[in-house]
């Protein structure tokens, strides 16, 4: 049934989620960057799942709070929370109009903890693909969201 359903892939080419625990077991899947997803809770099957997690050579998530799912990791990167950073949130598609909004961290990080795109970034560089200025103090949540929304409708001055 893997092979099946490993054809028939889903939107931008991701495999659906119910498969992963078949996928695993064939020897398809050795690594898991969980980004976040509550695994063991969100899946129908745990019983199922759990011993699958359990089997990968490395289950890395990042998260900014402990659950079911950063317990059974070999890896937990934790990550700003919602209040500990920056944050552009874009509207575009759910109004008539462009609509964006910037919010500013409000609290200090706890403890050593980055932002999401920073810990990714040093991954990738760690495995040698440039993705962004790890290194730099001058690399900051605000000038990554002005990268990013370079060649949005309006820039991140006007936001």
């Amino acid at each position: 049934m893997a092979g099946i359903l490993r054809e028939a892939q889903a939107f931008l080419g991701e495999w659906p989620c119910a498969v992963l625990a078949d996928e695993i077991r064939a020897g398809h899947i050795h690594p898991v960057l969980n980004l976040g997803g509550h695994l063991v809770t969100a899946f129908p099957d745990t019983n199922d799942l759990v011993p699958a997690l359990r089997s990968l050579d490395v289950l890395a998530t990042v998260e900014t709070i402990g659950n079911e799912t950063t317990a059974l990791s070999s890896h937990v990167l934790p990550t700003k929370d919602q209040l500990e950073r920056a944050d552009v949130t874009l509207w575009d598609t759910l109004v008539p109009r462009v609509a964006a909004q910037h919010t500013p961290a409000v609290v200090d990080p706890v403890g050593d903890r980055r932002s999401t795109w920073w810990v990714l970034a040093e991954l990738g560089r760690r495995l040698g693909h440039e993705l962004a200025d790890t290194r730099g103090e001058h690399e900051t949540d605000d000038t990554r969201l002005a990268r990013v929304m370079a060649h949005a409708r309006c820039s991140f001055a006007e936001v």
